[in-house]
């Protein structure tokens, strides 16, 4: 159902396409499979410029972002390939842009109309008839009412949509592409190669005699530069805890009743159930009648045994939820289709219903459904949560008393020296607070405690000597930081560098190791050896490539760019290399080679102009999100970031 819009967005460069579409793409989507978290939807995750964005709106664009790596990956999607993505923290920075670039159009003075946005919604396919035609106000109301959206909401969206393209269009206007630029782009990418090839690694190598001190200095002379030392700074902070001001406070039984009176629709739970289904659409390729036979006989195969998941991955048509068996997670009422929601709550726990016939959106589907499990609705009994409101209750006080207790501290010794170690500890020992002293570290490093690129870390890399901050929100709670010492950049003696030193020493060696068993392979080669034979002389797998280009990646090796120019610069059957890969040599094989074209590049001209237009919007709309960032007050919360297991390390900044 949102294949046309993700058709759509397949037109649009990457950052735009994270920024835009929120409201369309999940309009007609379930949400209940979106990733969750422990906090209400309504509260914050993050804030640009005094802005909230909440945690309903971080899980609907998880939602976008989820299913976008879905389609890139397919089966091989899994949840632990989601944390290598980071997919929570592309995510809100998604978010967090789209603020960022909404507030750009306004400042220049960009607006969606009426008109654009009533045209915007009538284009819209899944507001289509079979006929094409628009399906009507009334029916808009009901779709948008079924999926419990605001049509306020949708409309703004659409209008927040039609004004971040706007953006990009004025953008364009602007991104002037040269002829030249065209053709050197058309060459780039019409010129490929394939190869097959051989690759020792330098680190598989015998190792050799150790390097003499004699040796280690001629090699550190010659690549000293390799070895300058950043700017690093030593630094000290006095805290304030949150959780040790946690452990002293008491909330008392009235105050948790209170609460709980007080907050009765925080524990009110509607009746909720979980089910899996199956479903099929009707289209060109089977009439109603058809689905309604085959799911019938699908429901046959499972009353005789077969698995409900196993069959939902086989053959269900909802992509967003066959990977997972067909599994819906727990809903409410007023999420679903009324056709769903009838036959899903009408059923007991653990009944197989359907076919149910379902109108879903323009379009007609049919489904089986197993409901799994029921939870009754009302309000929780105060013993379920008195738990639960006890931890928000202190972790909230502790919230505000440790930064109360941060700001007095900050006031009682804002004019000390705090130029050294022992001025910082004589502090923290009368105030008898913590004191933390870093050990000397560069901007990019990450801070014991702190975590790398963090407003503090930020912050204390731009400030002076001896000078106590104002309090700053840290992973932990509050701290007031001094810079202690700052050690300029600076080429190091070899005796503070020795380990890298001997260890790059020796791989030197091995790589040369290596380039002289290839070149002798090379030699074997012209005197008539087969690439087999000499792969199996040497021990080694014998690989082959995929055509690439210039900047593309090669099969089993990632971006090599010497091996790809090498290649390139070759015909096919001949022999290149040794050439230096990053962990190794290649020797290889031009199997495959094709050239510029210029009468078939005369054809596709434009369309290379207008990619290299999009590339270049992309590049210009990165830049003002970044520059934007750093002007604008960004925050997350810390709710946020310990969901995700961030430890005080921001996304995006």
């Amino acid at each position: 159902m949102l294949k046309v819009f993700r058709d759509n967005l397949k037109r649009l460069a990457w950052v735009l396409w994270l920024v835009i579409a929120v409201f369309v793409l999940l309009v007609f989507a379930d949400f209940n499979n979106t990733r969750t978290v422990a906090n209400s939807p309504d509260s914050t995750a993050a804030t640009v410029a005094g802005q909230a964005i909440t945690f309903g709106d971080f899980q609907r664009q998880y939602r976008v972002v989820e299913d976008r790596w879905r389609e890139i990956y397919g089966q091989n999607y899994t949840p632990d390939l989601a944390r290598q993505l980071g997919l929570p923290m592309q995510a809100i920075d998604g978010l967090v842009s789209r603020q960022i670039l909404l507030r750009e159009a306004k400042r220049m003075g960009l607006e969606s109309t009426a008109g654009e946005i009533r045209t915007a919604i009538l284009g819209l396919d899944v507001l289509k008839d079979a006929q094409g035609r628009f399906i009507g106000y009334d029916e808009y109301k009901r779709l948008l009412v079924a999926n419990r959206i605001e049509v306020a909401d949708f409309e703004r969206g659409i209008a927040e949509q039609a004004l971040l393209e706007k953006l990009s269009g004025a953008l364009a206007a602007g991104a002037w592409i040269s002829d030249s630029a065209v053709e050197q782009a058309g060459r780039l990418e019409a010129e490929t190669a394939a190869i097959r090839y051989l690759k020792l690694n330098a680190a598989g190598m015998p190792e050799t005699a150790a390097a003499s001190d004699q040796e280690l200095a001629v090699y550190f002379d010659a690549h000293r530069e390799d070895y300058r030392l950043p700017e690093r700074r030593r630094i000290g902070y006095l805290s304030v805890n949150s959780n040790t001001v946690r452990a002293e406070l008491e909330i008392t039984p009235d105050e948790l009743r209170e609460y709980y009176q007080a907050n009765q629709a925080e524990f009110t739970q509607e009746e909720q159930l979980r089910a899996q289904h199956i479903l099929l659409f009707v289209g060109p390729q089977r009439t109603a009648e058809q689905a309604r036979e085959q799911l019938t006989a699908v429901r046959e195969r499972i009353a005789s045994g077969a698995d409900f998941a196993t069959l939902a991955g086989e053959i269900s048509e909802d992509d967003a939820t066959k990977a997972q068996g067909g599994d819906l997670g727990f809903f409410p009422r007023g999420r679903m289709t009324p056709q769903f929601e009838a036959a899903a709550f009408g059923a007991a726990e653990g009944e197989l219903v359907g076919p149910i016939e379902n109108q879903l959106g323009p379009r007609t589907g049919f489904h089986l459904i197993l409901v799994n499990a029921k939870r009754p609705g009302g309000v929780q009994p105060y013993e379920t949560v008195e738990n639960r409101i006890r931890v928000t209750l202190l972790n909230e006080r502790a919230r505000t008393e440790s930064e109360r207790r941060a700001k007095d501290l900050a006031e009682r010794i804002a004019k000390e020296p705090a130029a050294t170690e022992e001025a910082l500890r004589a502090i923290a020992a009368r105030e008898t607070v913590p004191v933390e002293i870093l050990e000397p570290a560069a901007a990019d490093d990450a801070l014991p405690g702190i975590g790398r690129s963090t407003p503090f870390a930020r912050a204390a890399f731009a400030a002076e000597v001896g000078k106590l901050s104002e309090p700053i929100q840290i992973a932990a709670g509050w701290a007031i930081y001094s810079v202690l010492e700052i050690q300029p950049p600076r080429l190091p003696e070899l005796a503070e560098v020795i380990e890298p030193v001997r260890a790059d020493a020796q791989l030197e060696r091995q790589n040369e190791l290596a380039r002289a068993r290839l070149t002798e392979a090379k030699q074997a080669l012209a005197a008539g050896k087969t690439f087999e034979q000499v792969a199996k002389d040497l021990g080694v797998e014998l690989a082959t490539s995929a055509a690439f280009r210039q900047d593309g990646a090669i099969t089993g090796l990632g971006l090599a760019r010497d091996v790809a120019a090498a290649a390139l610069a070759l015909e096919t059957g001949s022999v290149g290399g040794p050439t230096a890969v990053a962990d190794g040599l290649v020797l290889f094989e031009v199997t495959e080679r094709t050239h510029f074209d210029p009468v078939a590049f005369a054809a596709n001209r434009e369309q290379t102009r207008e990619r290299l237009r999009n590339e270049r919007v992309d590049s210009l709309l990165q830049s003002v999100i970044e520059q934007r960032k750093r002007e604008l007050e960004v925050t997350y919360s810390r709710e946020f970031l310990a969901n995700f297991g961030q430890d005080g390390q921001l996304p995006g900044t």
